[in-house]
């Protein structure tokens, strides 16, 4: 047999299969519907097929059966830090957490509540009160300076319903202040 003959043969005997690209598609949407498997490894192999089909996430939702907004949070908390995905799966805490805790900016912050919710066994409940709280302590200091400004909008209302008060801003080493001060004549006329 010629070598023409030869390479032209073995073209014609291959057998027809999948692609490499294809046979992982199918197995992972046999792993997607999968009810037995971890919100961590659905949450990954959601990523990966959409990534080898190049579909929208309300296309991979209708092809998969779900909603786009359960695709969405699903692949929501890949956003986790590595460190606090494995912390995580050790503990056996659910998306509700995961998702709760995403909502605080750096990975210390989300480790640090991270080990509360585990160590005290938080609920989801708890865990999103915990969350909240964190982040109204790490208040910006805009938005404190907006509750001044409304404080001293008040004042200056007081002032102009009453000119007799007397305020007083005092700054001291750690500390500022404020004293208002009513003559007692105001304070007893309305009684």
């Amino acid at each position: 047999m010629s070598e023409k003959q030869e390479r032209g043969r073995s073209i014609w005997s291959c057998g027809f299969g999948r692609l490499p690209e294809e046979a992982e598609i199918f197995a992972l949407e046999e792993t997607l519907q999968d009810p037995a498997s971890s919100f961590w490894s659905d949450a990954a192999a959601l990523r990966r097929y959409l990534e080898l089909t190049g579909l929208s996430q309300a296309a991979c939702a209708r092809r998969l059966g779900r909603s786009q907004a359960a695709v969405a949070n699903r692949l929501r908390v890949l956003k986790l830090p590595e460190a606090v995905r494995e912390r995580m799966h050790a503990a056996a805490l659910t998306e509700r957490h995961a998702r709760a805790l995403l909502r605080l900016p750096t990975e210390q912050q989300q480790l640090s509540a991270l080990e509360e919710v585990a160590g005290k066994g938080l609920t989801v409940a708890e865990t999103e009160a915990l969350v909240e709280d964190l982040l109204r302590l790490k208040e910006s200091p805009l938005a404190l300076d907006a509750e001044l400004d409304a404080l001293l909008e008040a004042l200056r209302s007081l002032r102009r319903r009453c000119p007799e008060a007397e305020f007083t801003l005092e700054e001291e080493n750690q500390a500022v202040v404020l004293s208002i001060r009513f003559p007692k004549k105001i304070l007893f006329e309305n009684k």
